[in-house]
Parts: structure tokens; sequence; C-alpha cells
């Protein structure tokens, strides 16, 4: 990914956080980062590259979620052992009360960005439409 790629999209609130929300052009999935370089906001991204419009708001809800778990201590590493940086030794462990906290901080991250979100997918679709 290549900083072209990118695209500041909003700053809002994640879990209370100021969180940066960027888009990447060419690719098709999510990050986060808590501590993207020395003094900066958290930070997510999320890949347009979807031909499908829910495709892409599938991507913004599993980070922001993710996220928000991971910041709850809802979010735990299944492999004490790993060196490969697999992103999918993660396991979450929460009962319904954590499950409906961590849903209402991400919703209310989503409210803020989808709407933005959805405009930067529709004019990049738009654009590579003949």
């Amino acid at each position: 990914m290549t900083p072209k790629d990118q695209k500041f999209l909003c700053t809002t609130k994640l879990n209370g956080i100021a969180t940066d929300v960027y888009t990447i052009k060419n690719e098709s999935g999510g990050y986060f980062y808590f501590c993207p370089e020395p003094s900066a906001l958290p930070r997510i991204k999320i890949g347009l590259d979807h031909d499908e419009w829910w495709r892409c708001l599938a991507v913004a809800m599993h980070e922001a979620q993710e996220a928000v778990a991971a910041m709850i201590n809802l979010r735990y590493r299944s492999a004490d052992n790993d060196y490969s940086g697999e992103n999918g030794l993660y396991t979450f462990h929460m009962d319904h009360g954590q499950f409906a906290e961590m849903n209402a901080q991400a919703a209310e991250f989503l409210a803020i960005v989808v709407p933005k979100l959805a405009a930067a997918w529709d004019r990049l679709h738009s654009r590579s439409k003949p």
C-alpha cells in the first residue's frame, strides 16, 4: 500500500478516544493501530476495493468492533508461542453486557464514519465505471 492509495476520511471517537480514519483505494481489508507512530492518534484504515458497498461496510464494522474489543479487554491472543504475527490467532470472550457495550461503542463510531465512507466508495466506483 502506497501513501497515495491512502486518503484521510475523518477523525471521530472510538470508545471515547479520538481516532483517525483512512480509506485505502487498492485494498479490500482493514487495519487498526493504537499507536501508528509517536504522538499520532489511533488509526483505522478501511479498504475500498470491493464491488459491493456492503462488503466495504462489513470491513468497517469488523475493524471498529475488534478495536473496541481490544480496548476493553475482550480480545485475547490464542497462542503464546506464535511468532508468525498471524491475525487469526485472536479469540473473544464476553458476556452479553460486554457484547452490547462493544457494539454501542462501535455504533457511535460508525454513525459518523459510514456516510463519509459510503461517499468515498461511491466516488471511487463511479470513476471506475465505463
